[in-house]
């Protein structure tokens, strides 16, 4: 005698093994949105002595422009360090803003190897970002085709938190001292 779950419960275990996948990734997620990259503070990271060059401005210029093609772009300062995320070979970061009539978009860029581009940091989560967006079908839809596409951007969702860029160095960046240090 072959015992079979039926529908109703299979139906029901699954979409609690959905609802479960969803809230651990969601508290992956919290323990890397501190990285999440932003406009540099004064007081979180000095500012790179020198000036950036036409060169420089012109590699940023077109690095943001291919993410957000016709933007006009703003460029803040650029620091003297990185965030350990974007590789020991990246030398300075800086926040640059693409500003577009229906919407401006938030960029860190990072110099690596003499290079401004995207960076391991913000690819990931410009990744995040295309991938954020709830399923259509929710969590516990209501056919089988519907749950296959819900595990597929669980599992989606996870590949991506696996491939979390992590920091196996440590890089010095030099912070802003006060009158009285």
């Amino acid at each position: 005698m072959l015992l079979t779950t039926p529908a109703p419960v299979a139906a029901w275990q699954s979409d609690l093994a959905a609802v479960l996948q969803f809230r651990e990734q969601n508290r992956s997620i919290i323990t890397h949105w501190p990285s999440r990259p932003d406009r540099v503070r004064d007081e979180q990271r000095a500012l790179r002595p020198e000036n950036l060059t036409d060169e420089e401005v012109g590699q940023i210029t077109r690095s943001v422009q291919a993410q957000v093609p016709g933007a006009m772009v703003n460029i803040g300062g650029a620091t003297a360090g990185c965030n350990c995320q974007n590789g020991p070979d990246c030398s300075s970061e800086v926040w640059a803003v693409a500003y577009r009539p229906d919407a401006s978009h938030g960029l860190r860029l990072a110099r690596i190897n003499d290079e401004w581009q995207i960076g391991p940091l913000q690819a990931w989560w410009i990744d995040f970002e295309a991938l954020a967006r709830f399923p259509a079908d929710g969590l516990t839809p209501d056919d089988e085709t519907a749950r296959a596409r819900t595990q597929a951007w669980l599992d989606a969702r996870a590949a991506l938190l696996d491939a979390y860029p992590t920091c196996t160095w440590q890089l010095d960046t030099p912070t802003l001292s006060s009158a009285a240090d």
